[in-house]
């Protein structure tokens, strides 16, 4: 008897599971119902170990049923795909992923001729995505039963849109001993609810918002259910042996405390680690006491590690295979058993290679004396090991080459630099197995250099626009905050070329202002354009609703660096030579930030003026005599 009941049970599970395999609403909380086939098996025991199972379809265009006998063994294997089928929808319900589950289910079924000829699979394929599709469009979807709450002996309230059964709710006392009777259950279902429940035993509790089903075993308490279209509403409080709910969102209470991840090494950022290194640690701690289970993951790979059921404490990952000069990102996760902490780090290790650092001439200088007699340069090995250079200049000016020195600074003595000329200088450097490989460039001064300072200098400011800022003793450059807003500012600078000879060969003109402060967010790497004047002005006068006019392409433009405390330029070189023609007049030059803003704290670049005394503003012409 007790294996007739077993089997009997086990086809009572077909039917179930082949219903919500093909009918996504019953496992994923859909509401409206499309295509189904639904299995039963007739309720007899063969004593050849046979069942019948008969085939419902309902949805498609011409409704078909079947049944067919098939052994046990086989029933059961169907089974155990209808049920793996069933919980992979239930885990995400999206058809692409569970493909091929639901083919092998059909197969079976066409094998076991359950289905009819007259259906198929591709057809009941198209219903089932179709029904998925709109369905995902349409519906609320339910959460898995992991979205659960459940308390004994607890004080409870739920309200919401929806309705509870019974429909109405009242206190109910024994007459004599005025003792409350509590009912033996109560069930609401909301579309959106809110309940919040609290046990007496445990002093914890839940709280569930959006949609949800709940029931209360052994409750006393109030509470109604109001349906008067277009509201359907519910609400009830009191207490209860036993509540459980299932919701869209369940909140623990007292909230969880997340675990916390902390002393990580190598540190985050961490520059020149040893490549030697041989482990990675971390700590891990939650402040509620509960175990905690982690995950390690390295990027390029050097290792990984988990644990399991961890108290608080530091834990090390083993690490191998570093490579130099190679930034690595380190992953961790850890949960204790409800929320998720995730830290990700990195660092880089140390250069294996030799380094060449602080050439002089510094890389790309334009000014250099041609009395310059040595190039000097700096090599570096971290590791300590011996090294041998090399060093070529072109045009040749020099060169020279040592075997197993140190750390340190080394030189090379020059001779026969001419004037205004580009020299390129190339250090190769090498440990032994690794080799570093540098190039620098310095151009030499023309015969001729004239410095011009200026004339007339002065910021113009739009907030002020019938100010004068001519005896201010710094200019500003600052973009609007917006197309009104009225915050920009601009510098205006002019220069009398008269005293440059007109029979000399100009090879370079630069405007270089001093860059000694930065105001608000920093003006790093922002474009400051600059643009010829068209009209004349002074500087004692200029303002900007009175400011001169200009053309309206850049002449050129100037980044400004990270940091203040060095000189601008921007090469002026060809309005100068056209100054010196006469092809334009010269009345200066006016500067801009251009690169629109748009919000609070605009980056405020600040320069010297001629008034300050220091750090004039000057323009350095290169000519040849």
């Amino acid at each position: 008897m007790g294996n007739y009941l077993l089997k009997k049970s086990l086809i009572v599970g077909i039917i179930i599971l082949f219903t919500c395999s093909n009918f996504v609403s019953s496992i994923s909380g859909y509401s409206e119902v499309t295509s189904q086939v639904n299995v039963a098996v007739e309720d007899s025991y063969k004593p050849k170990e046979k069942v019948v199972v008969s085939c419902h379809t309902y949805g498609l265009p011409i409704k078909l049923s079947s049944e067919i006998e098939i052994p046990y063994s086989e029933a059961e294997k169907l089974f155990e795909k209808i049920n793996n089928l069933a919980v992979e929808i239930a885990k995400d319900s999206h058809f692409e992923e569970n493909e091929q589950l639901y083919e092998e289910v059909i197969t079976l079924a066409k094998t076991y001729n359950i289905l009819s000829e007259d259906i198929s699979a591709e057809s009941l394929k198209t219903q089932f995505v179709s029904s998925l599709n709109t369905e995902k469009k349409e519906s609320r979807i339910m959460p898995l039963s992991s979205n659960r709450g459940a308390a004994l002996f607890c004080n409870f309230v739920t309200t919401g849109s929806g309705m509870q059964f019974p429909i109405i709710i009242l206190p109910r006392l024994i007459p004599i001993l005025l003792t409350p009777i509590p009912r033996a259950f109560l069930h609401w279902s909301a579309d959106d609810g809110f309940t919040s429940c609290g046990s007496y035993l445990t002093r914890t509790g839940f709280m569930a918002g959006g949609m949800q089903r709940g029931t209360a075993l052994g409750f006393w308490g109030v509470g109604f259910s109001v349906f008067i279209p277009p509201v359907m509403a519910y609400g009830f409080i009191g207490y209860a042996l036993f509540v459980t709910c299932t919701a869209e969102a369940i909140k623990p209470w007292p909230p969880n405390n997340p675990p916390v991840i902390s002393d990580i090494y190598p540190p985050n950022n961490g520059k020149n680690i040893p490549i030697t290194l041989s482990e990675l640690s971390f700590k891990i701690t939650d402040a509620d006491g509960e175990n905690m289970d982690y995950i390690v993951e390295t990027s390029p790979d050097i290792g990984s590690a988990n644990g399991q059921k961890m108290k608080d404490g530091t834990y090390t990952v083993s690490v191998s295979g570093l490579e130099g000069s190679t930034e690595y990102t380190c992953r961790v996760k850890v949960t204790d058993g409800e929320d998720w902490t995730n830290k990700t780090f990195s660092f880089t290790t140390i250069p294996v290679a030799p380094f060449v650092l602080d050439p002089n001439p510094k890389d790309g200088s334009e000014i250099v004396p041609i009395a310059y007699s040595q190039l000097n340069f700096t090599l570096i090995d971290y590791q300590g090991d011996s090294m041998d250079y090399t060093v070529e200049t072109h045009p040749f000016i020099g060169s020279d080459f040592a075997k197993g020195v140190g750390n340190g600074t080394y030189t090379v003595n020059i001779s026969n630099l001419d004037y205004f000329t580009g020299y390129t200088w190339y250090v190769n450097v090498t440990d032994g197995i690794y080799l570093k490989h540098e190039k620098f460039s310095f151009r030499t001064l023309p015969k001729g250099l004239i410095i011009l300072h200026p004339i007339d200098d002065a910021k113009i400011r739009q907030r002020s626009p019938d100010n004068n800022y001519g005896s201010s003793d710094h200019l500003d450059i600052r973009n609007e905050y917006g197309a009104s807003s009225g915050w920009a500012e601009d510098s205006l600078i002019k220069f009398d070329i008269s005293t440059i000879p007109s029979n000399v060969t100009i090879y370079y003109a630069y405007l270089k202002l001093y860059y000694y402060k930065k105001v608000d967010n920093n003006p790093a790497g922002r474009d400051l354009n600059l643009y010829r004047v068209t009209s004349n002005w002074n500087e004692n006068s200029v303002t900007w609703n009175t400011q001169p006019s200009y053309v309206s392409q850049p002449t050129t433009f100037a980044t400004v660096p990270s940091t203040p405390g060095v000189w601008m330029k921007w090469n002026v070189t060809n309005d100068v030579l056209d100054f010196i023609d006469g092809s334009e007049v010269n009345y200066g030059w006016k500067l801009t930030d251009d690169n629109y803003w748009g919000k609070t704290d605009i980056p405020w670049t600040c320069f010297r003026s001629k008034e300050y005394g220091d750090f004039t503003p000057y323009l350095e012409v290169g000519v040849d005599d």
